[in-house]
């Protein structure tokens, strides 16, 4: 099927690898907003065993469950566990962890700009999507609160609207998806995240999803056979490119051809 596409891409994972940010944002927040003591574990430890659960995290008030997970030396096998352990804590106490998070995160900022620019950064084949993208129809979708992508991009010599860069809340990201290309009319959505619960179960015909390996996704995950096709970096620009040129793509999110 040819026509009009729309291309979405999340922001932390797919375009930014910003995991050395979150980890200084989110310790600041829990060890000294929250719990005003100093963690036991040395940061070079913790920083370890915070990538390892990275892939886990949805929005920002998750990462409360990460810093408590490493204080205890729990394992987290999958998803599912996480969830569940998450699901423990509480909506008060996870809604008070996000503000403190979004708090440490505008300390750093104002603290420091250049270093917190510094623990951002942008994935080189992704830049050459975003420069391929510019001026076509694309939009970032993420967590991740919008003042604080286009600080990032802007730091990174990159332009982008402040209308293309759309903030999912905790709303699922499939039907926003499904919303840009229907109010935008659109014939079809090429949809590019790291995580993979925002891709499974795709119940949009029109929306093409693609697993982004290079971002914070466990080897399990990539290697699971979800249905979902896995993208590597170096192919994301020829992706963006022919998926803006053509309009073209598959039911179902096989491949775009």
């Amino acid at each position: 099927m040819t026509g009009r596409s729309v291309v979405v891409l999340d922001f932390d994972g797919v375009i930014c690898d910003s995991v050395d940010e979150c980890f200084a944002s989110s310790s600041l927040a829990y060890y000294g907003l929250q719990q005003k003591t100093m963690p036991a574990s040395s940061a070079s430890d913790r920083r370890a065993d915070f990538a390892r659960l990275r892939p886990f995290i949805r929005t920002g008030e998750d990462y409360l469950l990460v810093h408590e997970l490493i204080d205890r030396g729990i394992t987290v096998r999958d998803q599912g566990q996480f969830d569940e352990l998450k699901s423990r804590e509480g909506p008060e106490k996870m809604a008070r962890y996000r503000e403190l998070f979004y708090q440490a995160r505008v300390q750093l900022l104002e603290k420091d700009r250049d270093a917190w620019m510094s623990m951002n950064r942008i994935y080189p084949n992704a830049r050459t999507a975003l420069q391929i993208a510019a001026g076509a129809p694309f939009v970032i979708l993420s967590t991740k609160r919008p003042e604080f992508i286009q600080e990032i991009l802007g730091h990174a010599a990159l332009s982008v609207p402040a209308d293309r860069i759309l903030h999912s809340g905790d709303e699922p990201k499939l039907p926003i998806v499904e919303r840009i290309r229907a109010e935008g009319g659109f014939d079809g959505a090429v949809f590019i995240d790291d995580q993979v619960d925002f891709l499974k179960n795709n119940p949009f015909p029109r929306v093409c999803v693609y697993l982004a390996s290079w971002g914070y996704v466990a080897s399990e995950q990539v290697a699971r056979d979800l249905g979902i096709p896995v993208l590597a970096a170096p192919d994301l620009p020829g992706l963006v490119a022919r998926s803006l040129a053509s309009g073209a793509f598959h039911r179902g999110g096989s491949p775009v051809q």
